[in-house]
C-alpha cells in the first residue's frame, strides 16, 4: 500500500514539475506527419505551410497543413519531385521559408541533387510562383548547404545562411545581385559537442561540427543576427553595410556578440530584442533576453530535435519536430526515426502584452545596443497601458520620475500611470494600445499610440454607452539607465469627449 501511495505522489510531483516546466504555454499537435518536416512557417491568415526535409522524403517537398493528420502538395503536385530525378522546374530539396511583410512566401532550396541553389517566392492566394531567383555559382558551388534565409521587406534585401562553406549570402531582390560573406571565425563551428538524452551525436561519421545557422534578421531590416548550430554564441552584424557594398572587412569589423545560445537549428527575432532558439540537447525553446539571460520558455521531451520556430503573427510559435538526429546522416546506418513526426504550436502567456511599433525610426548616430535598449524601454511602458499589469510599469519606470504635462488631479511621481490606468480602466476595462510609430533619438523616444476600448464604466460623469471609443495620443519620454525619468504627453480628448457624448460640435 504504501509502495503504491509513493508511486502516486512521484507521478503527482513529476506532473506538477512539467506544469512548471510549460508554465508560458502547452504543446498543441498542428500536424502530425508520416514524412520529416524541415521548418514551418505560418502566414498572417494562420495558413501553415512546411517543407519536406531532404533526409526524408524524395517525393514532397513543400505542403501545406490542411488539418492535423492532412496536407497537401504546395502549390501543386507538379512542383515536387515525386520521386522522380530533379530538374529545374520543380522544387528540389527546400528548407528554409519565411513570409515577407506582404504575405509571400519565400523559400530557400538548396538543390542539392539538381547541384543550383534558388530562391523562390509564392502567391499562396494565387498558389503560384512569382519568382524563381538563381543563385550564381560563384556565390553558391555545388555542394553548398544554403538552408535557412532571412527577408528584410524594408529593403527589399535577402540573407542567406550556408552550414558548407560558413558564410552569409546577401542578395538585393529589386536587381538579383549576390555576394557572400565569408572567412569570419563566427560564422564557423565551436569545438562544442552536441550530446542529446546523454549520446554523443554525429554527423557523417564525426562528432557533429555544424557552422552557421540559424540566422534571423531585425524588424527594421538593420541588424542581421546568426551563430553557428554547433556554437554558443549569437551575434549580430550591420545590414546597411551589405546594402552599401561594404568590404568584408567592414563587415566583420561590425560583428558584435549579442549574448549566449544553446545548440540550436533554428531561430526567431521579435521586436523586443528577444532572441527564440530551438535548444537541440534539452529539448526545449530558449529564450535570449536583452538583459543577456537564457530561460527555457518551454521545455517537454516530445521535443526530439525541434528543427526550427517559427513567431507567427499571433503571437503563436510553430515547431516542425523532426528527430533529425536518427537519420542514416547522423546514425551512420539504419534510420532510427519514430513516425509520426510533428508541428506543434504554443502561446506564451504574455506575448501579445507588449505592442509590436507599426514604424520605426532610429537616430543614425546612436549604436543597435542603444537603440534597443531604449526600444525594450518604452515598450515595456505601453505593454503597461495596453495591459494595465504593473509588472510592466516598474520594468520601465524610473522613481524619479516626472510627469511634464501632469493633469489635474493625477499625483506626480512613479505612481501618477497606475493611478491614471486603474481610473480609466473602470470605464474602459478592455483598454488596447496601440504603437503606430516610434523615433528614437538620443536619450528620447517619442511615440504615436492609438488607444482603443469599450465604454463600459462611468466616465467624467457619463454613464456607460456600450460604444466602442479611439482617440490618439503622442509621448515623449525620456530615459536614463534603462528607466524612463521623464515624460510629455498629449491627448486627442476631443475626439474622445466627443465618441462619449460630452462634447458636441
Amino acid at each position: 500500500m504504501k509502495t503504491n501511495q509513493f508511486i502516486i505522489l512521484l507521478i503527482l510531483c513529476l506532473s506538477i514539475i512539467n506544469q512548471v516546466v510549460g508554465q508560458n504555454g502547452s504543446l498543441e499537435i498542428v500536424a502530425e506527419l508520416p514524412i520529416r518536416p524541415g521548418d514551418v512557417a505560418v502566414s498572417k491568415s494562420g495558413r501553415v505551410f512546411a517543407t519536406i526535409h531532404s533526409l526524408g522524403s524524395r517525393n514532397l517537398q513543400l505542403i501545406e497543413i490542411k488539418s492535423k493528420k492532412r496536407f497537401q502538395p504546395f502549390p501543386a503536385k507538379s512542383l515536387q519531385k515525386n520521386e522522380n530525378p530533379a530538374n529545374d522546374q520543380m522544387l528540389d530539396s527546400p528548407l528554409g521559408l519565411i513570409f515577407d511583410k506582404e504575405d509571400k512566401l519565400w523559400v530557400i532550396d538548396m538543390g542539392q541533387e539538381l547541384g543550383k541553389t534558388r530562391l523562390w517566392c509564392f502567391d499562396i492566394d494565387q498558389r503560384k510562383v512569382l519568382r524563381k531567383i538563381e543563385l550564381p555559382e560563384s556565390v553558391a558551388p555545388k555542394g553548398s548547404f544554403i538552408q535557412d534565409v532571412a527577408i528584410d521587406h524594408e529593403h527589399q534585401w535577402a540573407y542567406m545562411a550556408d552550414i558548407n562553406n560558413p558564410g552569409i549570402i546577401a542578395m538585393d531582390l529589386a536587381t538579383e545581385n549576390t555576394r557572400r560573406f565569408g572567412g569570419a571565425k563566427e560564422l564557423e563551428a565551436e569545438d562544442v559537442d552536441m550530446v542529446i538524452d546523454g549520446e554523443l551525436v554525429y554527423f557523417g561519421g564525426k562528432p557533429a561540427r555544424v557552422a552557421v545557422d540559424p540566422i534571423t534578421i531585425s524588424p527594421d531590416g538593420n541588424t542581421v543576427f546568426f551563430g553557428a548550430m554547433n556554437g554558443t554564441n549569437w551575434y549580430s552584424l550591420d545590414a546597411q553595410l551589405f546594402r552599401d557594398g561594404a568590404s568584408d572587412e567592414s563587415i566583420q569589423s561590425s560583428i558584435v556578440r549579442v549574448g549566449e545560445k544553446p545548440i540550436s537549428d533554428g531561430a526567431s527575432s521579435d521586436g523586443m530584442g528577444n532572441h527564440y532558439f530551438t535548444n537541440l540537447t534539452a529539448h526545449a525553446i530558449t529564450r535570449l533576453n536583452p538583459d543577456g539571460t537564457l530561460e527555457h520558455i518551454i521545455q517537454d521531451d516530445q521535443l526530439k530535435w525541434p528543427d526550427n520556430t517559427y513567431l507567427a503573427p499571433d503571437g503563436s510559435f510553430y515547431i516542425s519536430v523532426n528527430q533529425l538526429n536518427t537519420t542514416p546522416a547522423f546514425t551512420g546506418g539504419e534510420d532510427d526515426g519514430k513516425p509520426p513526426y510533428y508541428i506543434y504550436r504554443f502561446k506564451p502567456q504574455s506575448h501579445n502584452d507588449i505592442p509590436v511599433p507599426d514604424r520605426v525610426s532610429i537616430d543614425g548616430g546612436l549604436s543597435t545596443k542603444e537603440a534597443n535598449k531604449l526600444k525594450e524601454t518604452a515598450l515595456y511602458f505601453y505593454a503597461f497601458w495596453n495591459t494595465g499589469k504593473q509588472e510592466y510599469l516598474d520594468r520601465s519606470i524610473s522613481e524619479k520620475f516626472m510627469d511634464r504635462t501632469l493633469p489635474e488631479g493625477r499625483p506626480q511621481g512613479p505612481g501618477g500611470p497606475s493611478f491614471a490606468s486603474d481610473a480609466f480602466r473602470k470605464a474602459v476595462p478592455d483598454l488596447k494600445c496601440e504603437v503606430k510609430d516610434l523615433l528614437i533619438t538620443k536619450d528620447k523616444v517619442t511615440i504615436r499610440m492609438v488607444f482603443s476600448g469599450t465604454h463600459l464604466g462611468a466616465f467624467a460623469g457619463v454613464a456607460p454607452s456600450g460604444k466602442p471609443i479611439e482617440f490618439n495620443a503622442i509621448d515623449i519620454l525620456r530615459i536614463e539607465d534603462g528607466k524612463i525619468v521623464e515624460n510629455w504627453h498629449l491627448e486627442d480628448n476631443l475626439s474622445l469627449f466627443q465618441q462619449l457624448g460630452v462634447v458636441k460640435l
